[in-house]
């Protein structure tokens, strides 16, 4: 829906620019009398939900009471609960009047919760009522009605997750008698939210360095009503060879795209790369590639012909690689038969360098039992 503001100034029309507005997702006055399909109603004890014409709604002939139906010692909850698909949803806002029946002061609990109950206010779930938030109290609301507009965004990503198809928002009441004497009214709920647009990369997971051309895919959570074109990036830069942007076609939900692997002549081994599409107002999730190199170094292990057992021995072997790597490069050590020397488990050789040295003792075993070939070996 769009909306312009005019203004006149000394007898000549002025009219703005557009302002965009965000759509209506559920409007509830409650005149139909009664609680409508998109509600559910909860109580424990004498808890009751209802659609009532009585204490002076905020606008039409009726609004909703939360209380409880018997005056007596016993508190009860009184839950009226909305169950929304806010998939790809942003900004979402909600709104709505209340004021206090005489209601008892129940202050919500802070953080995400599971199981407590006994207070007044509103508090929303996005996995389906396993945890929730409060977004507003009402233990103190004022016996005029009072209007609230809460932002959800925020509260949903402290939950630990977006919206989406199983989205509740609880209108909660705790009390231990009947309106007026006890209790809350409810009255013009109304959530209004943007879409929100995202994008996924579909790339192959592994691909060797100096290959391609490949495709590539960028989908939409939802096709758009206009041409969409995104910047494609990657990070680290230098990796791929990259369009700079792809574009999916007015109610399209997918676009492909061709790249390559950069060729060079480093031993910079496997290394990870994510790729991303963006574009202002879109929520991007980047994919990753995996490259594995194509320079393969040739890499020779140095170790003494003999040793004696029990001697000591200083770096008297070495791992050398025939070029330089930008990365560091470990190899791992291992003898057969094992027992016969002691090793370091692994070496490694720093990035830009081709060496390093390392010792290698025979074990003395007190054993008389001639000459053992031992194989080492080093493995990347």
């Amino acid at each position: 829906m769009r909306a312009h503001i005019a203004f006149f100034l000394a007898g000549t029309l002025i009219v703005s620019l557009p302002l965009s507005r965000a759509a209506t997702l559920f409007d509830d006055g409650f005149e139909s009398g009664q609680l409508g399909p998109a509600w559910s109603a909860s109580t424990t004890s004498q808890g009751r939900v209802a659609v009532s014409a009585a204490n002076a709604p905020a606008s039409g002939s009726y609004h909703l009471i939360l209380d409880d139906s018997v005056s007596d010692a016993t508190y009860s909850v009184a839950e009226a609960t909305i169950s929304l698909d806010l998939t790809n949803k942003k900004n979402v806002v909600l709104s709505f009047k209340a004021k206090s029946l005489g209601n008892d002061a129940n202050t919500p609990p802070t953080g995400n919760f599971t199981t407590t109950r006994n207070y007044d206010g509103v508090a929303i779930s996005n996995n389906g009522g396993t945890s929730w938030r409060a977004v507003q109290s009402l233990a103190t609301v004022g016996t005029a009605w009072e209007s609230f507009s809460i932002t959800l965004d925020s509260s949903v990503a402290l939950l630990g997750g977006t919206f989406g198809p199983d989205f509740r928002i609880r209108f909660s009441g705790y009390d231990n008698a009947p309106v007026p004497l006890d209790g809350l009214a409810i009255d013009d709920v109304t959530i209004t939210g943007d879409e929100d647009q995202r994008t996924v990369l579909e790339l192959p997971t592994t691909l060797v360095e100096g290959s391609g051309p490949h495709t590539g895919y960028v989908l939409l959570a939802f096709p758009p009503p206009a041409p969409l074109t995104l910047t494609l990036s990657s990070s680290p830069t230098g990796q791929l060879t990259l369009p700079t942007n792809v574009t999916v076609p007015a109610g399209g939900s997918f676009a492909s795209f061709q790249f390559s692997v950069v060729e060079d002549s480093l031993v910079n081994l496997t290394r990870t790369v994510s790729v991303s599409a963006t574009a202002t107002g879109v929520t991007a999730s980047p994919a990753t590639i995996i490259i594995t190199d194509n320079d393969v170094p040739v890499a020779t292990l140095t170790i003494p012909a003999q040793l004696t057992e029990g001697a000591t021995a200083t770096n008297n072997a070495s791992i050398s690689i025939d070029r330089v790597s930008t990365s560091a490069m470990t190899f791992t050590l291992s003898a057969s038969p094992t027992g016969e020397l002691t090793l370091p488990a692994s070496v490694t050789i720093p990035a830009g360098q081709t060496q390093i040295a390392f010792s290698a003792v025979a074990v003395n075993d007190t054993k008389i039992d001639g000459n053992i070939p031992v194989t080492v070996t080093a493995t990347a």
